[in-house]
């Protein structure tokens, strides 16, 4: 479910979701990161969850003037043992807390412009990753 009210000023997510395309992306210094160094990224260290593992998740955006914005997430970490282990004990998904797993909690503040005829594209941001035992 996505919603936004004010005109997008706030915008709500609440799904199954892999929150590491929501936040991470994709790319790292502007290269597609593939299979192989994804996993070594610095958020699926932490346990946010990616690939087949999903998890449900809640998502609230603030969009404010000139293109700042702040995110927030909480999220199932993935199992300690990892995401192989995560997707096989996923049985129907419907399973809110897992043992071994924790709360993520998800910050991002950033800015974001996109580009035009006189300046290129500008997105940049800082992210806070925190686990709380459930």
């Amino acid at each position: 479910m996505f919603s936004s009210f004010l005109h997008r000023t706030i915008e709500v997510k609440a799904a199954y979701n892999q929150n590491l395309s929501d936040f991470a992306g994709i790319f790292a210094g502007g290269n597609a990161i593939l299979a192989s160094g994804v996993a070594g990224s610095i958020p699926l260290s932490t346990g946010m969850i990616c690939g087949t593992a999903l998890a449900r998740s809640f998502n609230v955006q603030v969009n404010a003037n000139g293109g700042l914005y702040s995110k927030s997430a909480i999220q199932r970490c993935i199992l300690p043992r990892g995401m192989s282990a995560d997707a096989a004990s996923a049985g129907a998904g419907l399973k809110l807390t897992r043992p071994g797993a924790e709360a993520l909690f998800i910050q991002e503040v950033g800015l974001r412009r996109p580009s035009s005829s006189g300046s290129p594209e500008l997105a940049a941001s800082r992210r806070k990753l925190q686990r709380h035992t459930l």
